[in-house]
């Protein structure tokens, strides 16, 4: 992911099937949900909430349902943390590109 200048990557294998991952990067909080094996992660703004996944495969923060969406995560009344841009690459690539990136690899297995 690459927000204000700022760069960071996580391997795969730290989303688990159903994995909700919470960071910060520039200074945002951040929330990362997806799914390793099938690649599909997206990132979306924290603002703040902590949020887990039922197990029913429903997202919540402390107090509610959220609703995952391609451009936002919509919660109670309307509120909506918007997507974050992001991709999956290969880490060659992305390490090309961006070379000052942190890569949590090492921190969370």
């Amino acid at each position: 992911m690459h927000l204000d200048g700022h760069a960071r990557a996580w391997p795969l294998g730290r989303f688990a099937v159903g994995a909700v991952v919470q960071e910060r990067l520039a200074g945002r909080d951040i929330v990362l949900l997806g799914d390793g094996a099938r690649e599909d992660i997206r990132a979306y703004a924290g603002d703040g909430r902590r949020f887990i996944r039922d197990p029913d495969g429903a997202i919540r923060d402390e107090s509610a349902l959220w609703q995952l969406t391609e451009e936002a995560l919509i919660g109670p009344a309307g509120r909506s943390l918007p997507r974050l841009p992001g991709h999956t690459a290969y880490w060659f690539a992305w390490a090309a590109q961006f070379p000052g990136t942190a890569s949590i690899a090492s921190a969370h297995p």
